[in-house]
């Protein structure tokens, strides 16, 4: 991870609680609409099974709504706090030392993050610069990690084409 915590991510998050069951993590940071298993339904799974002790894992929502009912309803559903699409590099890092105080990147290997996207296939970065994003404003919010750069423009391409073939 870019900002030096170890992760571990799944595709849903059926995947997310099967390895959650099974594995201690510090924090779970899900995204509120994931196939199979939204982050509304795994966090209200969470919270059921952490009903008999005394561990309460903090559960960051990512979501593109910011709507007061949207915010509220991950409140309602047992989440912590929330981090709204797109995710910057300084506000994630401002919500992961909130919420894990006593862990510190160093020592991420060994506490572990979880975090529940979708996965993305590669992307190809241009390499121009002139293309229709701009690689620096990106650069700016998410960091210049590479990998991390080309994930954020295939999120963006991968729904565009199929747009396209739509419109066509």
């Amino acid at each position: 991870n870019v900002l030096g915590y170890a992760v571990e991510m799944f595709d849903d998050g059926k995947q997310a609680l099967e390895a959650s069951k099974s594995k201690h993590y510090a924090i779970l940071l899900t995204d509120c609409h994931m196939p199979v298993m939204d982050g509304f339904e795994l966090t209200g799974k969470i919270r059921q099974s952490e009903k008999d002790g005394d561990r309460r894992m903090p559960v960051i929502a990512i979501t593109a709504s910011t709507l007061e009912a949207e915010v509220s309803r991950c409140y309602e559903a047992g989440m912590d706090d929330y981090l709204p699409k797109p995710i910057e590099m300084p506000k994630l890092k401002t919500a992961l030392q909130k919420w894990m105080p006593n862990s510190k990147p160093a020592d991420g290997a060994q506490k572990g993050i979880k975090v529940v996207r979708k996965k993305r296939k590669d992307a190809s970065v241009p390499k121009d610069g002139n293309g229709s994003v701009d690689p620096m404003a990106l650069k700016s919010i998410f960091g210049d990690n590479e990998t991390t750069f080309k994930e954020i423009l295939n999120d963006f391409v991968e729904p565009a084409t199929s747009n396209v073939g739509e419109i066509k």
